[in-house]
């Protein structure tokens, strides 16, 4: 077996030359192994390009004189047919094959060390953006842009690092186009930022003429490079992504920067600090419509969820606060969302209301994360269902509840309510009726009896001992008057389903049978 190997980390493949002699291709992303009687000989790499472009082979190498420098980059330079001054970089990077090694022994005066030689483009151009980019090097002879599209990476096969400049197209950001160049350096620090100017300003300056001094629309947009022995990888991307789910106009402010996001733009709007600020300050402030700004918070907690207030003139709103790490690490997603939402999964159609207001929000059959914004501090929620002509129930919406079932007409039945509180939002969730939803099922196992029950009017939580499973007093008189308007009845030898007649009443159900009387709460039952 052959002591050198080559694996091809381009998207093209090579020819693999001895001499004029094309010893086989070397295939994207698979092994090629030089032939036993040729590997000691000198080689070179010829790409296999599409089109026109066709390059000579490169200088070449040897087996000697890549085996002296085991990890390093040993740089080979594909020139153009007819065009000397440009060329096609291969970075090859020797490595010993241990694997193989460790089958055939050490090697000794009668067999060569395994190596594999890894073949690199020079620079890989990544699209970290929501946002397509166009890319095309300064100074080729490419003349038409290559489109990136967001998420996809680009191999430069005709970057030289120190040369080589790359003019920048962000397609459709805001509504327009914006344009930057970037210099590919070997020596660029981690992370830098370049400038995108508004190309839609740029046409407007040139309609203004001389005498026009509008400011042109800057983005600093981040730049990320990784220097491996092989590779360059430069990765375009923004530190924040603002996502606004909130419904309404949205301003973002930090020491100079003021961005304003439309409540309608379902993007991502890109965010940065500037780069002088960009490790040191990295709080921002929060306007949503007509309110102040808010008090400032990090952007940099990972994983993390809050609350923002911000004060309006006539109210107050509450923005819940998300913050996710992308799947790529360099960028933070902060989505802003109401910290009210309302979720319609029935088939009906819920106005939601806040109690003592006029204003009434609609959920919309199988409708998810409607924006709900309170007025008050009530803290009580008016719900009626279109097509029900009994009263509206009201609730409390600040408080967790898990399966409430809301009782209607009978034509409508019920509909239950859930309200789930996290840190950053409370989701208040209505689904159509099922089996088992009701607190209580009722059954009057007597044989001359009528039960009669009622929700009990609230009570002091001090008289009532707080490890009690199971009250259940009984008594020759009833102590409480109800707080529903009738008792329901309940005939000898029936059964029924029973919810809350005032879901902001008390938790408990009290019935009286005869010269018997108890009292029973729904969340004292295991």
């Amino acid at each position: 077996m052959s002591p050198l190997q080559i694996i091809n980390h381009f998207s093209i493949p090579f020819r693999v030359m001895e001499g004029s002699m094309c010893l086989g291709m070397s295939l994207p992303t698979e092994e090629f192994c030089v032939p036993l009687d040729s590997y000691r000989s000198k080689l070179s790499l010829q790409p296999v390009t599409e089109g026109d472009n066709q390059y000579d082979s490169s200088e070449g190498f040897s087996y000697e004189s890549v085996s002296q420098q085991p990890g390093a980059r040993v740089q080979q330079t594909c020139h153009r047919h007819g065009n000397s001054a440009s060329v096609l970089m291969v970075n090859i990077v020797p490595l010993k094959d241990t694997v193989t090694s460790q089958h055939t022994g050490v090697a000794g005066e009668h067999f060569d060390e395994p190596y594999i030689l890894h073949l690199w483009p020079s620079v890989l151009l990544r699209n970290l953006l929501p946002y397509p980019i166009t890319y095309r090097l300064q100074d080729s002879e490419e003349p038409t842009p290559i489109t990136l599209m967001d998420g996809h990476s680009a191999e430069l096969h005709t970057a030289v690092m120190d040369l080589s400049s790359l003019e920048l197209h962000l397609l459709n950001y805001l509504g327009q186009d914006w344009k930057a160049h970037y210099g590919l350096r070997g020596d660029q620090d981690e992370i830098t930022f370049i400038v995108f100017h508004s190309l839609r300003d740029e046409e407007e300056e040139v309609r203004l003429g001389e005498g026009g001094e509008r400011k042109r629309a800057e983005l600093d947009i981040a730049v990320h490079v990784k220097y491996d022995a092989g590779l360059t990888e430069v990765a375009i991307h923004s530190p924040y992504w603002m996502v606004n789910k909130t419904g309404r106009l949205l301003q973002y402010k930090a020491d100079d920067i003021h961005r304003k996001h439309a409540m309608d733009y379902d993007m991502p709007l890109l965010f940065s600090f500037k780069p002088r600020n960009f490790l040191h300050n990295n709080k921002v402030r929060l306007m949503i419509s007509d309110s102040e700004l808010s008090d400032d918070f990090s952007l940099d907690t990972v994983g993390s969820y809050g609350e923002v207030k911000c004060k309006g003139r006539l109210k107050d709103y509450l923005i819940g606060v998300k913050i996710d790490p992308s799947s790529f690490s360099l960028t933070r997603i902060v989505s802003f969302v109401p910290y009210y939402l309302l979720v319609n999964r029935t088939k009906h159609v819920i106005w939601v209301g806040e109690e003592g207001q006029d204003h009434w929000t609609k959920a919309k059959p199988h409708q998810a994360a409607i924006p709900f914004w309170p007025e008050k501090d009530s803290k009580k929620l008016k719900i009626k269902v279109e097509g029900c002509q009994s009263t509206p129930q009201t609730m409390d919406f600040t408080k967790p509840e898990n399966c409430l079932l809301l009782h209607l007409d009978n034509t409508l039945g019920g509909v239950i309510v859930d309200v789930n509180l996290s840190d950053h939002s409370i989701i208040i969730r209505f689904s159509d009726y099922h089996d088992g939803a009701a607190p209580f099922l009722i059954i009057n196992h007597t044989l001359e009896q009528t039960l009669e029950f009622y929700q009990r009017l609230r009570r002091d939580s001090s008289k009532c001992l707080a490890d009690e499973l199971l009250e259940l007093s009984f008594s020759l008189e009833e102590t409480q008057r109800s707080s529903q308007k009738e008792k329901d009845k309940l005939s000898p030898g029936k059964a029924v389903y029973y919810t809350w007649a005032e879901p902001t009443g008390s938790r408990s159900l009290a019935w009286q049978c005869g010269s018997y009387s108890g009292e029973l709460k729904s969340e004292e039952v295991p």
